[in-house]
């Protein structure tokens, strides 16, 4: 229960002017309604992308050409990676998710979730029970699971989380990757990586999603 209540409280005191709090504006699901990704199997490679604050950064709009600086989405994406849409909001846990998740035209879905549910004491099989739910409810051809980042609060909790993330995508034939490998640091976020200890700062996204961007190239782009 200690273990809970702390790492709640680092999740939900995230007030600072980097993150805002969550209301019901900020709570709005987003979709890609704007732009027009084109059919996937051409030379684009589309993505479509759910997860929680830690994909949403410090603004909540999340659609394709509206990705925060702070999002590891927007180093993710670039010719020929290009974002078809998905739904990201701060503090949603994988359930929410999935009951908000909508069919994307997309190549690939790249999850990246499972920070709020630990913090919430979800039972993994819950938590597993919501990533096929979010796979069967938007689509895509392929799936690339990815490891949550560190929480400095509870580092200890991490590892056997993100086994289980693992395990899960191998199960169902996902992909995996654990993109946080570069900025973690004995269990950590390595030093001037986090704003708070649970969200990366520009950097930190920065490196994210340069770590999944080489994955969806290396994976799922056709050879040159």
């Amino acid at each position: 229960m200690a273990l809970l209540l702390s790492l709640l409280l680092v999740l939900t005191g995230c007030s600072a002017p980097q993150r805002g709090t969550d209301s019901p504006a900020d709570s709005s699901p987003t979709t890609d309604a704007s732009a027009d990704p084109g059919e996937p199997g051409t030379d684009r490679l589309t993505i479509a992308v759910v997860g929680d604050s830690i994909t949403v950064g410090s603004d909540p709009t999340f659609a394709p050409g509206q990705v925060s600086e702070d999002s590891w989405v927007r180093y993710a994406v670039g010719d020929p990676v290009e974002l078809a849409g998905g739904w990201a909001r701060w503090g949603a846990t994988t359930a929410e998710m999935a009951a908000a998740a909508d069919p994307v035209p997309a190549d690939v879905l790249v999850i990246m979730a499972g920070t709020n549910d630990l913090a919430a004491g979800t039972p993994t099989a819950q938590v597993a029970g919501s990533l096929e739910q979010i796979v069967a409810e938007v689509g895509a051809k392929e799936v690339l699971l990815c490891a949550v980042p560190p929480l400095d609060a509870s580092p200890e909790v991490v590892p056997p989380f993100n086994e289980f993330l693992q395990q899960t995508a191998q199960a169902h034939g996902w992909a995996w990757t654990d993109p946080s490998a570069g900025i973690r640091t004995d269990g950590h976020f390595a030093p001037g990586m986090s704003v708070d200890g649970v969200h990366p700062t520009q950097a930190g996204a920065t490196d994210i999603g340069g770590q999944v961007r080489n994955v969806l190239l290396d994976r799922f782009a056709a050879p040159q």
